[in-house]
């Protein structure tokens, strides 16, 4: 059914029902007009702007109001139809009794002319020689400070999973240096934590605080990376930041659109399956961190204010 659903719309007269339409812009126009009260999510997406002016990773993912008003039913029904051509089409069954499924019955779940495009790796974004600073205000109950960092490790380089682990000891997890720093220790933040894109190599730091702690809060985050890229950390917090990503990648594997969704990361990106990478996670010893951590620059900084600071 659902591909039929995908090969065969309800196109009424060769376009969508016009009042469906209609709706559908209208609710997305709202969304987008709502990012701005999304404060942590409206911040990384200015973020992201600023890291990747000039590539499509900077494009907001619904889009601007003005494209959205703009936006016609024929404009819609091309867009479909060029996607559904040209894009690659991975199918992802999981459940009892898929392997009485041929792969002529998959194919057949896709057997409308298709011209898919070759799918390229992102390449590992690259540093900064200058690091930019954006300070912008909008009032609301709390500041945004986001630090993004370039490592210039794409996804098929070695320091890739050992970036992984030093994101882990950074800020990923509870045990993480952010966290018992800058929120517990310091009382500079609400909320604090990093997160890796392994397909660009950008880490971003980020927390959730008042403007005025903007700037000490910005000068730990950036003694706590000097101390992990200076190999200050124990055998007891590597141990613990490997048996995390384990455990998450075991967590993502009991469940059937974790196990399609980790599957589907696995052919895209060609890498082991969950077994191998945690085989090398914890083969992850202080020196590969070391080196990883020692790639990671600071490329970006952005404060969403809600009043005075950085």
């Amino acid at each position: 059914m659902l591909a039929e659903l995908i090969s065969q719309p309800y196109l009424p007269e060769g376009l969508f029902e016009e009042a469906s339409f209609a709706q559908e812009k209208n609710r997305l126009q709202a969304a987008i007009e709502n990012r701005k009260n999304q404060r942590a999510a409206f911040a990384q997406q200015r973020l992201n702007e600023l890291v990747y002016a000039g590539s499509a990773l900077a494009t907001p993912r619904s889009g601007s109001v003005e494209e959205v008003l703009l936006l016609s039913n024929q404009d819609m029904v091309d867009f479909y139809y060029q996607t559904r051509k040209n894009s690659v089409v991975i199918v992802g069954l999981c459940g009892n009794h898929v392997e009485d499924l041929s792969m002529e019955q998959a194919e057949a779940l896709v057997s409308w002319n298709r011209e898919p495009k070759q799918i390229l790796p992102l390449p590992a974004w690259s540093h900064r020689n200058e690091v930019k600073q954006v300070r912008e205000v909008l009032p609301g109950e709390q500041s945004q400070l986001l630090l993004a960092f370039s490592s210039e490790v794409a996804y098929s380089d070695s320091l890739n999973l050992p970036l992984s682990v030093f994101n882990g000891l950074f800020g990923a997890f509870a045990h993480s240096r952010l966290f018992r720093t800058v929120r517990e220790e310091e009382g500079l933040a609400y909320a604090t934590g990093s997160r890796l894109d392994r397909s660009t190599g950008v880490i971003t730091a980020y927390a959730g605080l008042e403007a005025e702690q903007a700037e000490l809060a910005k000068e730990k985050m950036m003694e706590e990376l000097q101390n992990l890229q200076q190999g200050d950390f124990s055998e007891e917090e590597l141990d613990m930041t490997r048996q995390t990503l384990c455990e998450q990648l075991r967590g993502m594997n009991q469940e059937a659109e974790g196990r399609l969704d980790f599957r589907i990361n696995q052919f895209l990106m060609k890498h082991g399956d969950a077994e191998t990478l945690m085989a090398q996670i914890q083969a992850i010893g202080k020196e590969d961190v070391v080196n990883a951590a020692q790639r990671v620059r600071l490329h970006t900084t952005y404060l969403l204010a809600d009043g005075e600071g950085m």
